[in-house]
């Protein structure tokens, strides 16, 4: 039986604490469209989108979101924003205890009842697929209802007790969710949109979450994805990045969405995420023509024992073929591979590295492996040996097969890596020397790490600040040319005076002039690049 509910309306306020702008809105925009369209108190109801950076103070985030006056707050939780958001709900809770405070999204799913054990302050957690859920919850509390164990995928406070409901069945026609775009709930900017044309995955990858949120493969409508293309390429975005886990999972599907994407694109561009193995030469042609922006292209590891471990597949030989073709097609990707996975140790990580350096790749990412809630590798971490920060982001600090100090020694390869990646120079120069000598990539960089520490550890700034330049030109089209210059001019001979002592090392009198020279060609050219007119040979 349905209680009368006041007529006052009650506002709702869902909140993302965002690392990254482009993804701080989709999924709360999902859970206002549904409930708007679907609730028989919508008109009752006030839903708005705060976003704030994390970066923000959590003094001037409780600070404007208690001005709105709200009844209930919804914060959307991920392993980048879970200590954040919790801090906030401390702060707000301490001045308004009738506020109710519901939490969802992957880093709080896995765990809710330990959560709100140990946060009294929070009044219920949404598991997983959250549209059903959340529309369910606020019809509840707007019904003054007290019982909420009729609600699947929930779990709450009652009279003290933590009461966990059983799991819900996920939305399988995905169409029936309203689009956040064509309904006007995201008011899109030029710069970048993100958009879902499927959720779930087919892979059970043990350091991932995603698969147990999303189990199974379900598609938005092709119709679905055109209108919601159509829509967003109408506004001349400039980036559009498809939240798919693997966009080529099905390859005639994601053929079809990049020849729509082709006919309709002005000066738009896509960033997809994708599996090596699965392309094929049209795919990649039609990625070509589509003009992608930037592949992610997750690799993990080359090493047999640890992809084993963590149920990844790989093809060595499909890989490196497709990835030929990607550079042969100047598309811009980058390969991933995950530092302090169980079963690797420094030297097999080494051996990863070079395999993708091999590659001749325009980027690695190399991020540390994180145990989150709820995956496999977080489940077994005893069998494994793994020891791991218990707050986020969940660190791995050292497993069956690596200790803490081979880990740090993969730390300081990656660093070099990443410095050495993000300046073309610096890569080009590095190249000139592994070819020329016939040493291993890594072995190179370790080699150039330990010099520069011990003769001018100035230049790790230098690499520092070049590299923020480089993010700030993808991202805002600027570069101080200035400082780019004088900082090449002066790593140039650092990089000559390098040459010329790994040369020595290995038993050559003194750097051949022909590779000093291309140096200087190579250096000259990214000058010119950058505008400056005097050159070095």
């Amino acid at each position: 039986m349905i209680k009368k509910v006041s007529r006052q309306k009650k506002r709702i306020i869902l909140v993302s604490l965002y690392l990254k702008d482009r993804y701080k809105e989709l999924a709360l925009s999902y859970l206002k469209v549904y409930f708007s369209r679907y609730s028989e108190f919508s008109k009752l109801v006030d839903i708005k989108i705060q976003t704030f950076s994390i970066f923000d103070s959590n003094e001037a985030i409780t600070f404007k979101l208690a001005r709105l006056k709200p009844h209930m707050l919804g914060f959307s939780c991920y392993v980048w924003n879970i200590d954040k958001t919790l801090e906030i709900v401390r702060l707000l809770k301490r001045n308004f205890p009738y506020l109710k405070i519901v939490l969802g999204g992957p880093e709080v799913s896995a765990q809710a009842k330990n959560l709100l054990r140990a946060e009294p302050l929070i009044d219920a957690v949404v598991i997983n697929e959250g549209e059903e859920t959340f529309k369910e919850l606020v019809d509840s509390w707007l019904n003054d209802s007290r019982d909420l164990s009729k609600i699947k995928g929930l779990c709450y406070r009652n009279n003290g007790n933590v009461i966990e409901t059983p799991f819900r069945a996920q939305i399988q026609n995905l169409d029936t969710i309203p689009s956040p775009y064509l309904s006007g709930t995201i008011k899109v900017n030029k710069k970048d949109a993100c958009l879902e044309t499927m959720r779930g995955c087919t892979f059970s990858c043990r350091y991932c979450y995603y698969h147990k949120q999303f189990w199974g493969v379900r598609f938005f409508s092709m119709q679905r994805v055109k209108e919601e293309l159509r829509y967003l390429l109408s506004k001349n975005i400039k980036i559009i990045y498809l939240m798919d886990p693997t966009f080529n999972l099905k390859i005639d599907r994601s053929k079809e969405i990049l020849r729509f994407f082709i006919k309709h694109k002005k000066d738009s561009h896509l960033h997809v995420e994708l599996k090596a193995e699965l392309l094929d030469k049209e795919l990649i042609e039609l990625l070509s023509k589509a003009g992608v922006g930037f592949l992610e292209i997750g690799l993990q590891s080359t090493n047999r024992k640890a992809l084993a471990l963590v149920k990844r597949d790989f093809s060595p030989v499909r890989f490196k073929q497709n990835i030929g073709l990607l550079n042969k097609k100047k598309i811009n990707y980058v390969i991933q591979i995950i530092e302090g996975l169980p079963g690797d140790n420094y030297s097999s990580f080494k051996k990863s590295i070079n395999w993708v350096c091999s590659l001749k790749p325009p980027s690695i990412e190399i991020p540390k492996l994180m145990l989150l809630p709820g995956t496999y590798l977080r489940n077994y971490a005893k069998e494994f040996k793994i020891k791991y920060e218990k707050k986020a982001p969940h660190f791995v600090l050292q497993a069956n097969t690596f200790g803490k100090e081979e880990l740090e020694r993969m730390d300081n390869l990656k660093f070099m890596l990443l410095y050495v990646f993000g300046n073309e120079f610096f890569k080009e120069v590095i190249y000139l020397l592994s070819d020329s000598l016939s040493r291993r990539f890594s072995d190179i960089c370790v080699a150039l790490d330990s010099w520069l520490s011990l003769n001018h550890p100035w230049a790790y700034s230098i690499f520092s600040e070049l590299n923020k330049k480089s993010e700030s030109e993808q991202g805002d089209g600027k570069l101080n040319k200035a400082l780019n210059i004088v900082a090449l001019i002066k790593l140039t001979g650092l990089f000559k005076e390098f040459a010329g002592f790994y040369y020595h090392k290995y038993g050559r009198v003194e750097l051949p002039q022909i590779l000093r020279k291309r140096i200087d060609i190579k250096a000259d050219s990214f000058l010119r690049q950058l505008g400056a007119k005097q050159e070095l040979v």
